[in-house]
């Protein structure tokens, strides 16, 4: 059975070790474009979701 408690199972010391070891994922990223391609793809219809107006 599905619990509908979005905590179930939530590990603070596993995401705490998650955030560690994503540190620096996104190093020599262009901020600016990504921003830039998320506002892009924001406008794209998508299954479920249509784009935002």
């Amino acid at each position: 059975m599905k619990s509908d408690d979005i905590w179930a199972g939530y590990d603070p010391v596993k995401v705490r070790s998650a955030l560690k070891e994503s540190a620096g994922a996104l190093r020599g990223v262009d901020a600016e474009q990504l921003m830039a391609d998320i506002h892009l793809a924001r406008q794209q219809d998508s299954e479920g979701r249509p784009a935002d107006a």
